[in-house]
């Protein structure tokens, strides 16, 4: 009995370590990411989800300035919000695929 009930807390807390060390929960994201809206602040989207994004891009424009961070999710994909003065204009779940960095001696050779 002793030995079940070490073996079910280490679990738990195995499962429940990433999100109390990164205060990211990853398992919530598409849960959370249903709360949002247009016209949302970055500061909002933050507080909602976390801090643990990337700046994918950001550039000044005539319009104002746009920046896009973006959130990994589970498996192959992300979410990238997009910000034009700080108001959410934009979300898209993207899929993305990881690629390989080559060597020269991957690369295909053709003879002419």
């Amino acid at each position: 009995m002793t030995k079940y009930l070490l073996f079910v807390l280490l679990s738990i807390f195995i499962c429940t370590s990433c999100t109390v060390i990164t205060g990211f929960n990853i398992t919530n994201l598409d849960e959370n990411v249903k709360k949002i809206n247009i016209g949302m602040t970055k500061n909002e989207i933050e507080n909602l989800l976390s801090k643990k994004y990337y700046v994918a891009s950001i550039q000044k424009t005539q319009d104002g300035t746009i920046e896009i961070i973006a959130y990994q999710g589970y498996k192959n994909f992300e979410y990238q919000f997009t910000f034009l003065d700080n108001k959410l204009i934009k979300l898209e779940r993207m899929i993305y695929v990881p690629f390989k960095m080559y060597n020269e001696s991957d690369t295909l050779k053709i003879n002419n």
